[in-house]
């Protein structure tokens, strides 16, 4: 049985909710607003606009389809055109080198860039010490990211509490 679907927005709502049940989700507009608003930095949806979504009444903006397609594991492109149906040439699925940025790391580019540039210095000297952090975690053999402060001589500590 073939359906018709009139309007881009209700393809888009067709297709979510098909990404949605294969992904073993509910078709809940509650579930949709609360798993975007906690991956979206700007200001979120409410259930009201989910539920547009779902019966194809509109359609998210690019920012939001992006955060809708990371939730659901699944290209943007996926829910605005459909699945890619055709292989990945000769067998081979290109790699980025590196992972295109997120709308967090977008929205962090962003406030970083408002920032004076002494705070800006800040951050990057922060960054720096992480980063040596990590390095000296890796030659010593500690997991990645559980550095307890104080325990490495020579390592700063930084104490949250401190003025």
């Amino acid at each position: 049985m073939s359906q018709h679907f009139s309007t881009e927005s209700q393809r888009f709502a067709h297709r979510l909710r098909l990404i949605m049940r294969a992904a073993g989700h509910p078709l809940s507009p509650t579930l949709v607003a609360n798993e975007f608003n906690l991956r979206y930095w700007g200001d979120g949806i409410t259930v009201h606009a989910a539920r547009n979504w779902l019966n194809g009444i509109s359609l998210p903006k690019s920012d939001k389809l992006r955060v809708l397609a990371m939730w659901l594991q699944v290209k943007p492109q996926d829910l605005l055109f459909g699945l890619d149906a055709k292989p990945a040439m000769m067998g081979v699925e290109e790699r980025p080198e590196h992972t295109a940025l997120t709308l967090a790391d977008e929205y962090m580019l962003e406030k970083y860039r408002a920032l004076s540039h002494d705070y800006q210095r800040m951050v990057k000297e922060l960054v720096a010490a992480l980063h040596l952090l990590m390095q000296q975690d890796k030659l010593a053999g500690q997991p990645i990211g559980t550095h307890e402060a104080g325990t490495s001589a020579g390592t700063p500590t930084i104490n949250p509490n401190d003025p």
